[in-house]
């Protein structure tokens, strides 16, 4: 009465182990069961974190919330700030002791 049991590779349901081989022609001849795997992988990797475009994604989020990472004119302004405050130290640097 205990019937032996295998995982499916394809769908990861229990089968009994002497149905499994039906089982897997039926999957494999059916085109119905590959539209609807490929329709499920589609959409797994629409949502999925880890898409092909995590970059972009990434991206899109700092652009919608400033609030978090400030926005793009912000960082140029912070940049050309402490480049013409580094500029100004080097030239101060360089006039040598006779301009201080």
């Amino acid at each position: 009465a205990n019937r032996m049991m295998q995982r499916c590779p394809i769908t990861g349901q229990l089968i009994p182990a002497e149905e499994m081989s039906n089982h897997l022609k039926i999957l494999l001849l059916d085109p119905k069961w590959k539209h609807q795997k490929d329709a499920l992988v589609e959409r797994a990797r629409k949502e999925s974190a880890f898409a092909d475009d995590v970059e972009a994604n990434l991206a899109g989020f700092v652009a919608k919330r400033p609030d978090l990472f400030g926005s793009v004119d912000e960082q140029i302004r912070e940049a050309a700030e402490a480049g013409a405050e580094a500029s100004a130290r080097e030239a101060g640097a360089d006039a040598g002791p006779a301009h201080t």
